[in-house]
């Protein structure tokens, strides 16, 4: 599973899903996630739709990928897009390696795993940049 998903999955447990445990975040990253809704749960899993709550975590962690914060959802694709952009023209050797593991990891596990059950005809079709 990928880090998108374990963070929207995060907002059911008390502890963390997957590779975003709880444990290891600051608190306002923990509060953010916890108040993703079942209808956003519900746009992720049928549409593909990153939450606000996701986006604003990357926020603060600098990965800024808009010019200003997120004030609503994003779908996948529109996301891998701008992220894409950010990691072609970050600065910092720190965050750009971190956008590209994000990136890398985000198309890995939610638009190639084909036979885990995640990929499906509902997926958006997406010409990845590389």
């Amino acid at each position: 599973m990928g880090l998108i998903n374990d963070m929207v999955r995060s907002s059911t447990s008390s502890y963390g899903i997957g590779q975003f445990k709880f444990d290891d975040q600051d608190p306002e990253s923990k509060y953010l996630l916890q108040q993703i809704n079942r209808n956003q749960r519900r746009r992720w899993r049928k549409e593909s739709r990153v939450p606000k709550q996701v986006l604003m975590v990357f926020w603060n962690w600098e990965l800024k990928i808009e010019s200003a914060p997120p004030t609503t959802g994003m779908a996948l694709d529109r996301f891998l897009e701008l992220l894409w952009e950010f990691l072609r023209t970050c600065s910092e050797k720190e965050t750009g390696g971190a956008a590209l593991t994000l990136y890398l990891e985000t198309v890995r596990s939610e638009l190639m795993s084909i036979g885990k059950g995640r990929i499906s005809s509902k997926r958006p079709s997406l010409k990845l940049p590389l």
